[in-house]
């Protein structure tokens, strides 16, 4: 899927000598206006291939099916695609991480994720490509424009999955919500790269590709990386890593490693961190096992609980979270998020409700710190908790119809565990945790 937040790109002033492609792209544009006129941009389908070809070097090949549906639709098979690339697949799990958003603020209790997706936040979105039937679908009654550009979008979705199988990718990388916003970062970013590739053919002069490509590259900077906005939506931000970080991400190996499209696919991005920092994606630096992780077949024998839920957040979240808790020093809060190393998060069920276990490991004892005071102080506001003084431990049994909070940093490492959790099952984890 491709939303229409591209236009943050100015490349405007330059350009490269057009590739050979088999059509011009003025000669694709014609035909495509025409085809669809009559409905048929099966045409259109064997134009654009050649320029994606052209560019990728992956093909396309026949077997691509064009569809319409209606916008409903729509919008469910793409939420039903969202929640599969973050291994959410199945409607506990989809849940669990509903109530941990519920919990940090991002969504209304009365709310629910899927109406929130299936409303404003997909307004923009009017197509998708699905690997499993090789079909691109497009929105009925989406204009000619928006419908060039899907198609063009999903068609090269559609050459990745022909050389690499994109239900087996996302399936072998997509383990979680972190390595999930990086999965889709590459297949996204190679996308946005083809279609800002193809702008640039058409408007520019004077320059090579790489001379291009760099100045865009440049351009985007800091300004993909701490965005300064007023209004900071975090679901509008996880929905739109992808593209945005994807495409730097995309550059940046294109440029610095002359990888071709097909070869960046041997070398996946494991975490969002590897994605804002390429340098740690070249030194292969992983996400550290956390406690939790190591201890979480002992969980499984608990008393009172069943786990629906286990995933990494990642240094993506967490950067956008910290801002979004606290209300200030958007920049500041974000970059507290540098230290980050890894983080297990399980969402389990009691007979009192849900509860959540999160742990975390940093870089530092410092960036430890600065993760337990942010979150102590999100959670005194969110609470109306007097202000507490600044111990490692801060436990507090809110009231008996409100969560229990326990925060604990020891050395490199910050832990949460929040919710329903009944007392029998409260010491049990605490021993186990180490906490």
């Amino acid at each position: 899927m491709v939303p229409l937040l591209l236009c943050f790109l100015t490349v405007s002033l330059f350009v490269w000598p057009a590739p050979s492609f088999d059509y011009t792209f003025d000669q694709v544009i014609e035909s495509f206006e025409r085809d669809f006129d009559r409905v048929n941009p099966i045409k259109m389908k064997g134009r654009f291939q050649s320029i994606i070809s052209s560019i990728t070097g992956m093909g396309i090949g026949q077997d691509v099916r064009i569809a319409f549906k209606q916008r409903g639709d729509v919008k469910h098979e793409l939420f039903l695609q969202d929640m599969k690339k973050q291994s959410l697949t199945d409607e506990y799990k989809i849940a669990a991480y509903e109530y941990v958003l519920k919990q940090l603020r991002f969504i209304e209790q009365d709310h629910s994720l899927k109406d929130i997706l299936l409303g404003s936040l997909y307004d923009n979105l009017y197509g998708f490509y699905e690997p499993s039937t090789k079909q691109l679908v497009i929105m009925e009654g989406t204009s000619k424009q928006i419908a060039r550009n899907i198609l063009f979008h999903e068609l090269v979705h559609a050459a990745q999955d022909r050389a690499i199988d994109l239900s087996q990718y996302y399936g072998r990388h997509a383990k979680n919500l972190d390595s999930g916003l990086a999965a889709s970062a590459l297949v996204e970013g190679q996308a946005t790269a083809v279609e800002l590739m193809v702008q640039i053919e058409q408007n520019l002069q004077d320059k090579t590709r790489r001379e291009i490509l760099e100045v865009v590259l440049a351009q985007m900077g800091n300004a993909v990386c701490y965005p300064e906005a007023e209004e900071r939506d975090f679901l509008s931000l996880l929905n739109e890593f992808p593209y945005s970080f994807g495409l730097r991400f995309v550059l940046e190996r294109y440029l610095n490693d002359t990888e071709d499209f097909t070869r960046m696919f041997e070398n996946v991005p494991c975490s969002t961190e590897q994605i804002l920092h390429p340098e740690k994606f070249h030194k292969n630096e992983r996400p550290i096992k956390t406690t939790l992780l190591k201890k979480r077949g002992a969980l499984s024998a608990l008393r009172d609980t069943q786990l629906l839920l286990e995933t990494t957040l990642g240094e993506y979240f967490i950067r956008e979270m910290l801002p979004n808790i606290m209300k200030a020093e958007t920049s500041g809060n974000q970059k507290a998020a540098l230290g980050w190393g890894g983080d297990t998060m399980l969402v389990l069920k009691s007979s009192g409700g849900l509860f959540f276990v999160w742990d975390t490991e940093w870089d530092s004892s410092d960036d430890a710190e600065r993760f337990h005071e942010a979150y102590r102080d999100f959670s005194q506001k969110r609470f109306g908790m007097k202000r507490l003084h600044r111990h490692e431990t801060f436990e507090a049994i809110l009231s008996k119809d409100q969560p229990r909070v326990l925060l604990k940093r020891k050395g490199r490492r910050a832990s949460v565990i929040e919710g329903n959790v009944p007392a029998s099952t409260l010491k049990p984890l605490k021993d186990l945790l180490g906490l």
